[in-house]
């Protein structure tokens, strides 16, 4: 599956379940998807999941679906 098919299915999944709102990251070493908007701080980012391109952290997010919303910063579990 190519990188437009996993974010044609991140929105549609998006648009379905949290009201459209999808968020992406890339940074230096990693990728990040998740469901939601982390809000005021990045400290949910650390638990978004993740890969070492945008494909790998796309289906993480697709098959294992987190939503921003439902993370608690007071969790001691953090996904690196």
């Amino acid at each position: 599956m190519d990188d437009a098919e996993l974010f044609r299915q991140l929105v549609e999944r998006a648009n379905k379940e949290n009201d459209g709102h999808l968020t992406i990251m890339k940074f230096t070493t990693n990728w990040r998807v998740c469901f939601g908007i982390p809000g005021d701080t990045l400290e949910k980012c650390r638990h978004m999941p993740v890969g070492n391109t945008f494909a790998e952290a796309a289906k993480a997010a697709l098959d294992e679906p987190r939503s921003l919303y439902e993370i608690r910063l007071s969790s001691p579990t953090v996904r690196r």
